[in-house]
């Protein structure tokens, strides 16, 4: 039970985003993959302690980190070409990801992979359009709002 309680308290230190670098240094230093996924995650940790991370043999300690909003963009490749098919489509499933590492990443050997990332292309695209097409609603709105306003004005 104790061990529970303080393998959950360093599960939820790993991922405040408040943590001292320094801890989450030293719990990095451990070898408990569930730790070391909660610090990959952290937006917190440092570059350094991320480019330690992304050598990491297991390879869910890497998956974890391409859902690392602030991944440094030479880890982000580096993980687009990671011996394990995983990394490389969680990274593809990442719509924060620079959209050349997508483009990269549509090109990818792993059938999964390659669909995945072109997947992520199509989503942001269509994304991409409705916000076109709102922002030109609104600014229709806006000039027939003015158009209303100064004809009654006159």
């Amino acid at each position: 039970m104790l061990y529970r309680r303080a393998n959950a308290l360093m599960l939820a230190i790993a991922s405040n985003r408040k943590t001292p670098q320094k801890v989450l240094d030293e719990l990095a230093k451990e070898e408990d993959p569930n730790l070391l996924e909660h610090i990959a995650e952290n937006e917190s940790s440092h570059p350094r302690t991320l480019q330690f991370l992304s050598t990491h043999p297991m390879h869910n300690v890497r998956v974890a980190l391409t859902q690392n909003l602030s991944l440094p963009s030479d880890i982000v490749w580096k993980l687009h070409s990671d011996e394990h098919p995983d990394v490389r489509y969680s990274l593809a499933c990442n719509p924060q990801i620079a959209l050349d590492v997508l483009i990269a990443l549509r090109e990818d050997e792993n059938p999964y992979v390659s669909a995945r990332a072109e997947q992520t292309i199509q989503r942001l695209s269509a994304e991409r359009e409705d916000l076109e097409q709102s922002s030109t609603l609104v600014d229709i709105s806006r000039r027939t709002w003015r158009t209303q306003k100064n004809d009654q004005a006159v």
